[in-house]
C-alpha cells in the first residue's frame, strides 16, 4: 500500500516572503499557482520526451507480439509497419496527448492544473535553519519558511475535497535525472495506464477514462534536475474545464472552485484559494508548527513582528531566526 505524503515527511516547508507570510496568516489559505505561470518554463512538457522513452521499448514489443499473429499483420501494416509506428506514429500521439491534456489556442484542456509547491527536509540542520539556496532566493530582502504539519494538511485537503469535488492529488516531484526503475516504482499505476491507453489507440479503440488524471499525475510531478536540490513536495489541483464534468459536479450538488488572479510582474496570474471558506471564520486553522525567519540583519525584530501576527490571528506555532551566517 503505497505511503501517504504524511508517512514519508511529517513536516512540509513553504518559503516565501513578507507579504506571502502576511497573506497565509490572514486568509489561513494557500494558493495554488496555475501551472503556466510557475518559475520553470517547462513546467509539464518537461515529461513528455521521458514518457516518449519509456513507452518506445514497449510499443515496439507490444507491435512484435501483433505481428506474429497472422491476422494482425494487416493493423500493424495499416498504420504504416513497425518501424513508422515506432518512429512516427507513437510521438505524434504522445504530443497529441499532452495537447488534449493542456490545450492549445482554440483547443479547450482536458483540465487546468494548479500547483502549491513545498520542499522537504531530511537533514536536521536544514530543518532547523532552512535551505540556504531558498534564503538566497530572497536576497536581501529576506525570506520566511511557513513550516505545516503534513497529517494536518492531509486532513484539510479531504475538507477541500468534500466541498469543492475538485481532484487533488500530490506528492514527491521526481527529477529528470531519476533512473528508470527510480520512475517506475513512483509512477507504476499511472504509467500502465497510459501504456495500455496508447496501445488501445493504435488499436483504434477507446482509451482508459482515467489516462488525463494519470498523465496529470506523472507530468505535474516531473521536473528538470536543476530543481532537485528543493526536493519538492506538490500539491495539484484540477480544476475541470468541460462543461459536461462541470455539470455532473453541480448534479452532485458541488460548486465549481473559483479561480483568483493576481498581479506579478506586470502579468495577470490565475490561481486557486485552497481551504477558502473551511479554514478562518470556520475555526479550523492552517496547521502551522512554526516558522523559520530567513538570515537577516534585523532578525530578531521580525521574529517579535511575526509572533504579534501569529497572536493577532489567534496562531499557535514557534518562532526562531535561522543561524546561518548569509547576508544576501
Amino acid at each position: 500500500m503505497p505511503q501517504s505524503i504524511a508517512e514519508v515527511h511529517p513536516e512540509l516547508f513553504h518559503y516565501t516572503n513578507v507579504l506571502g507570510l502576511k497573506g497565509i496568516i490572514e486568509s489561513q489559505t494557500l494558493w495554488a499557482t496555475h501551472h503556466g505561470y510557475l518559475n520553470d518554463s517547462r513546467e509539464i512538457l518537461e515529461f513528455q520526451p521521458r514518457l516518449l522513452a519509456y513507452l518506445r521499448p514497449h510499443i515496439e514489443a507490444h507491435i512484435e507480439k501483433l505481428i506474429s499473429v497472422p491476422a494482425n499483420r494487416d493493423l500493424v501494416a495499416k498504420n504504416g509497419g513497425k518501424e513508422k509506428i515506432v518512429l512516427e506514429t507513437v510521438p505524434t500521439l504522445i504530443a497529441g496527448i499532452f495537447t488534449a491534456l493542456l490545450g492549445k489556442r482554440e483547443i479547450p484542456p482536458f483540465s487546468e492544473p494548479y500547483i502549491t509547491s513545498f520542499s522537504t527536509a531530511t537533514d536536521p540542520n536544514v530543518a532547523e535553519h532552512g535551505l540556504l539556496s531558498q534564503w538566497r532566493s530572497y536576497g536581501q530582502d529576506g525570506g520566511y519558511a511557513i513550516v505545516f504539519d503534513t497529517l494536518g494538511m492531509e486532513q484539510l485537503l479531504k475538507a477541500e475535497a468534500e466541498k469543492w469535488g475538485h481532484d487533488i492529488i500530490g506528492g514527491d516531484v521526481i527529477y529528470s535525472n531519476a533512473t528508470e526503475s527510480e520512475l517506475v516504482a513512483e509512477f507504476a499505476k499511472e504509467l500502465a495506464v497510459i501504456q495500455d491507453s496508447v496501445q488501445a489507440i493504435l488499436h483504434g479503440d477507446l482509451p482508459d477514462e482515467q489516462m488525463y488524471p494519470a498523465l496529470l499525475m506523472c507530468a505535474c510531478r516531473y521536473k528538470h534536475w536543476g530543481f532537485r536540490e528543493e526536493q519538492e513536495v506538490r500539491l495539484i489541483s484540477a480544476l475541470p474545464v468541460s462543461e459536461e464534468v462541470q455539470t455532473q459536479m453541480n448534479a452532485r450538488g458541488l460548486p465549481l472552485k473559483p479561480r483568483h488572479f493576481r498581479t506579478r510582474s506586470g502579468t495577470t496570474v490565475p490561481y486557486l484559494a485552497l481551504f477558502d471558506g473551511i479554514t478562518g471564520t470556520s475555526g479550523r486553522s492552517l496547521p502551522i508548527k512554526r516558522i523559520i525567519v530567513g538570515p537577516h540583519s534585523d532578525g530578531e525584530n521580525r521574529k517579535r513582528a511575526v509572533q504579534l501576527l501569529l497572536r493577532q490571528h489567534s496562531v499557535q506555532a514557534d518562532v526562531s531566526v535561522s543561524a546561518i551566517p548569509y547576508v544576501g
